[in-house]
């Protein structure tokens, strides 16, 4: 067994809605590097990496990275589109008890969700899969700036079988979901115009800290 909990973050540069929006200017540094800090921030993770794809495409983002010191896994051999291959490469790679994922456009992730899901999994018996309902609903899209978390056999199974997130963790048989409370906003950045959003909301909360 290699760390305990790591958190990976899948990114590239190629998303057709916006691309290059990894690394697109947030308030004074690129968006990416605001994922990386929020996670960081989260106290009960052993190691946060950046998963990328081994491509001329994405050369730009790999010398981001290695320039500012972020740990990097880049694994040869698997397609740009295929996030499942390269979580599951990752996962192999690390072999963690506890893996948590974390969009690379999620630039307001809540450090304190990490770790609260990380508490739920880590004194569950039989989870395989903790994440977020919002509105009493349980989802497995991280846009609300919370994270999911799941085991390496978990990620393994999806990726055997293409599927992410197998029925069985609807129907709540391995999964355990935290209510996130509260009206959830959009913090993933698809376009433009979420970008402009994210940077209004970060501003507005960088204010109010200071005030």
């Amino acid at each position: 067994m290699g760390l305990k909990t790591v958190c990976f973050i899948p990114a590239r540069l190629g998303s057709e809605r916006f691309p290059g929006k990894v690394l697109a200017p947030l308030l004074g540094k690129p968006l990416i590097q605001h994922v990386v800090e929020r996670c960081c921030q989260a106290l009960m993770v052993d190691e946060v990496v950046v998963c990328i794809p081994d491509n001329e495409d994405n050369k730009r983002l790999a010398t981001w990275l290695r320039e500012h010191k972020c740990r990097m896994f880049s694994p040869p051999g698997i397609a740009e589109d295929d996030l499942l291959g390269r979580l599951t490469a990752a996962a192999d790679e690390y072999n963690p008890e506890t893996i948590v994922r974390v969009n690379g456009d999620s630039p307001l992730i809540v450090p304190d969700l990490i770790d609260r899901a990380i508490k739920e999994m880590r004194s569950s018996i039989d989870v395989d899969y903790v994440g977020y309902c919002f509105n009493g609903k349980p989802s497995v899209l991280t846009k609300y700036a919370a994270p999911e978390l799941f085991t390496v056999d978990t990620i393994r199974l999806w990726n055997a079988s293409r599927e992410h997130v197998t029925v069985g963790a609807y129907q709540e048989i391995v999964s355990h979901w935290l209510d996130m409370g509260g009206r959830p906003y959009k913090t993933v950045v698809d376009t433009q115009k979420d970008l402009r959003d994210v940077t209004e909301r970060l501003r507005k909360m960088e204010a109010a800290q200071w005030n």
